[in-house]
């Protein structure tokens, strides 16, 4: 959903550029995690896609999360870390906060 958004969105008949930044986006992510030796590398990478599809949302967006609690779409990616960390451990968080740098470096 949030990689169709992109293509349909910002990306519109750029999709040279799009490629190129999934490409980036998927080596970061596999020499940043080096050190924690994950078995896949899909949760970073889905991470770096909503980090992206956040951070060129419109100002002033609204995210649900469950239905019940509404925020803006720029914070959705760290909600979702915080739900990691608190229904996972610090391990499930860590891994998967490796997809937060590629994203944050594109974006920024």
């Amino acid at each position: 959903r949030n990689s169709n958004e992109l293509e349909s969105g910002p990306y519109m008949r750029k999709s040279a550029d799009y490629a190129w930044q999934l490409f980036f986006v998927a080596l970061s992510i596999i020499f940043l995690s080096i050190p924690l030796s994950p078995s896949t590398f899909i949760s970073p990478f889905l991470l770096a896609l909503i980090y992206m599809t956040s951070s060129l949302a419109p100002v002033g967006a609204q995210a649900n999360l469950f239905g019940l609690v509404s925020f803006p779409v720029k914070y959705y990616p760290y909600v979702i870390l915080a739900l990691d960390f608190l229904m996972g451990g610090p391990m499930a968080e860590s891994g998967r906060s490796v997809g937060v740098s590629p994203g944050h470096t594109l974006m920024n």
